[in-house]
């Protein structure tokens, strides 16, 4: 299930688009038009009832009854971009799914069409329970047409037999495989034991420092299974419920001063200044590393460590040593307080673009002619390198270091200094792990980044509690944009301001339009930049849109060089 916010005029698409049948991926004419369902729907009279376009727009487009107009609450104005009339749910099963309808038998696809639909209506169940929503549900269309000027009036028949068709002449006839399928005795999972509760407890643990009820849900109905939607549902909450009283798990939540009174309490029974699921959770295990970090760092504020004498600290900064010149004097200032401090861990921030690594250079400098050893680390091997670049440290993985020295692979020595860049990114358990290494051999560890930056994948967000318990050696002058609004605009955006955006637009650094309109401009923007002795880097979200971009792309570029194509987990870029 997917969720996207509905701003007061989006009413018009569901209407018109899917309601009126023009929209193939939705409602085609076999598709039942979209109704009213749930509990709010059931209170007002409507429950089954069709979502005509008048309905649709005094509900969302208003906040009105669907029936007569009368206001169900604060109304805002329908041109308002910015409120929220409701909440559009998508609900798409796998593709796996998809496929059986279609190839399977009458009976089969009746099956899993009913199948799906109880999924949806258990899912509204449970969202009335913890969201409270009234909704209209459009009928998503069991099949896609891909020539919708042909197969527009296409029965399902038709439809199922081309694509029997279809799957023979790819070798995948569905006689060859369908009985494989369909022909495994249903197991009927019963209440999760311990050991699932030791799973979803692992995995919330894995995938970040806190967590709400919701996100353990998620993990719960990853392995609950039974013989109906209802069931299913009933052993999800029961197995959530388990787990949020689980001795590991921690409410992070301070109790209420007070017992509210009834007259002071929903139907759910929480007190009305409560607001349902906001309660964050950790496990004592996330909270036992996030302690070792803090309390390492308030330890060694005053231990004395990788402490450069003055000669070599004024030589480096004063003298012509640096191959780029001198540095600015906020970087001196806070390059001097980094070399003489002696903090077993030591912190130094700022906005990409202020000089972190050239004021590392300076550091490795001097602590090199000192005698320390400097290591760099990275949580990514590309940013291993860039700081090894920009800095001249020696850096790998934070990965690849933590497995060296676990394995006696690698030592640290009282002399050494590690320098972690990009530690917002560290997660904490690696995080807690590389300060146990560090504490151990005396050494000394550096934590450089900007924690208004990406953070970790993962359980994570450790810098900025500790920059606010110790302070850091901060850079605030922005030195890489040629331009000086561009500088200024940068931190706007850093602390996401979206009033910063006209800026962009009025400077040519971001263009607007539909989909179809960027992926068309993307190929003649990079072939305009590379005419102008430019780089230019394109970014798709995803594999369909690269594909989309590349084609006349590949095609203009025959000509103009080498192009470079990298994939990365979640994004295509060439350049």
């Amino acid at each position: 299930m997917s969720l996207s916010k509905m701003a007061p005029l989006a009413w018009a698409y569901y209407a018109e688009e899917i309601g009126g049948g023009r929209e193939d991926y939705y409602a085609t004419a076999s598709e039942r038009p979209g109704r009213f369902l749930g509990r709010g729907a059931e209170a007002l009279g409507l429950a089954g009832v069709e979502g005509t376009a008048q309905a649709m727009e005094r509900l969302f487009g208003q906040g009105c009854d669907p029936r007569g107009g009368r206001a169900l609450g604060r109304g805002f104005s329908p041109e308002d971009e910015r409120a929220v009339a409701g909440f559009a749910l998508t609900f798409s099963p796998p593709k796996t799914v998809s496929v059986l309808l279609a190839l399977g038998s009458d009976e089969v696809s009746a099956g899993v069409l009913g199948a799906h639909e109880a999924a949806v209506e258990e899912a509204m169940a449970f969202l009335e329970v913890h969201a409270a929503m009234r909704a209209t549900c459009f009928q998503i269309a069991a099949y896609r047409t891909r020539a919708p000027k042909v197969e527009a009036n296409a029965t399902t028949a038709t439809l199922k037999a081309r694509w029997h068709e279809e799957a023979k002449g790819f070798g995948h006839a569905a006689d060859a495989w369908l009985a494989g399928v369909l022909g495994h005795e249903r197991v009927v999972e019963g209440a999760p034991g311990v050991k699932a509760l030791a799973t979803v407890v692992s995995r919330l643990e894995e995938r970040s420092a806190t967590w709400g009820r919701s996100d353990v849900v998620e993990e719960c109905s990853r392995l609950v299974t039974g013989p109906d939607a209802g069931g299913v549902r009933r052993l999800v909450e029961a197995l959530a419920d388990e787990v949020l009283r689980d001795p590991e798990v921690v409410s992070l939540a301070a109790p209420l001063p007070a017992e509210a009174p009834s007259s002071l309490r929903r139907r759910d029974q929480m007190a009305q200044f409560e607001r349902h699921g906001a309660v964050r959770f950790a496990t004592t295990g996330t909270l036992r590393r996030e302690a070792f970090v803090l309390e390492a760092a308030a330890e060694g504020v005053a231990a004395g460590i990788a402490v450069v004498p003055g000669g070599i600290v004024e030589a480096v900064l004063t003298g012509d040593v640096l191959a780029d010149g001198t540095l600015g004097n906020d970087q001196a200032a806070e390059v001097r307080g980094l070399l003489t401090g002696g903090e077993q861990v030591a912190f130094l921030v700022g906005p990409a673009g202020a000089g972190k690594s050239r004021a590392l250079e300076a550091a490795r400098r001097a602590w090199s002619a000192a005698g320390h050893e400097v290591l760099g680390l990275a949580p990514s091997a590309m940013a291993a390198a860039v700081l090894e670049e920009a800095s001249g440290i020696g850096s790998e993985t934070l990965a690849k270091a933590l497995r060296d020295l676990g394995q006696g692979g690698s030592s640290l020595a009282p002399s050494s200094v590690v320098v972690l860049d990009e530690a917002g990114m560290a997660r904490t358990d690696d995080l807690a792990r590389l300060v146990e290494a560090v504490k151990g051999a005396g050494a000394k560890l550096v934590l450089v980044g900007d924690s208004d930056q990406l953070g970790a994948v993962g359980p994570g967000g450790l810098l900025r509690t500790l920059v606010d318990d110790h302070g850091a050696h901060e850079l605030e002058t922005i030195r890489r944009f040629e331009h000086a609004w561009e500088a200024a605009a940068s931190l706007r955006l850093r602390s996401r301001d979206p009033s910063i955006l006209p800026a962009y637009l009025a400077n040519d650094r971001m263009a607007e339009g539909s989909r179809t309109a960027m992926l068309e401009e993307a190929p003649s923007a990079w072939r305009a930049a590379r005419e102008e002795g430019k780089d230019l880097l394109v970014i798709a979200s995803a594999c369909s849109a690269s594909s989309s971009a590349e084609r006349p792309h590949r095609a203009s570029a025959q000509n103009d060089g080498p192009t470079r194509r990298r994939r990365h987990a979640d994004r295509h870029v060439w350049s």
